[in-house]
Order: structure tokens, then sequence, then C-alpha cells
């Protein structure tokens, strides 16, 4: 018997394509995404494409020096 790639714990992150975004499964079957900045996982509304720019946006940030490490 296989086991589904994604299973119902809600507590389990895994893991995406893009480098420091993961996910979570809801009871319901949909998915609650988060980047991981240094120290922690921010969550967004949205789906990937929305945590990519979130993303992207953390990441100029921090390069702009606007945010402190």
């Amino acid at each position: 018997m296989s086991k589904s790639k994604a299973s119902a714990d809600p507590f389990k992150r895994h893991k995406t394509r893009h480098r420091g975004i993961t996910y979570r499964v809801r009871g319901g079957g949909g998915r609650t995404y988060a980047v991981y900045f240094p120290g922690s996982y921010l969550t967004v509304e949205g789906g990937e494409k929305d945590m990519l720019a979130k993303q992207a946006e953390l990441n100029g940030k921090a390069a702009s020096g606007a945010m402190p490490a």
C-alpha cells in the first residue's frame, strides 16, 4: 500500500521545489504555505506564487538593510 506524499498531519511541513518554502495540509485538503526567513516561518494567504513574491520581497528588504538580521 502506498502512502500519499502529502499526509493530513497538520504539523508536518512538506518541501516544495522552491528553497525555503514549505506547506502544510489543512483538514479540508487545502494548503497553507510558509516561507522561512532567518529565525521563523512566515505564512501568507494565497498560493505558491504569492509565497514566491513574499520571499523575494523579504530578500530585497534584507539585502537593502531595511530589516534587522
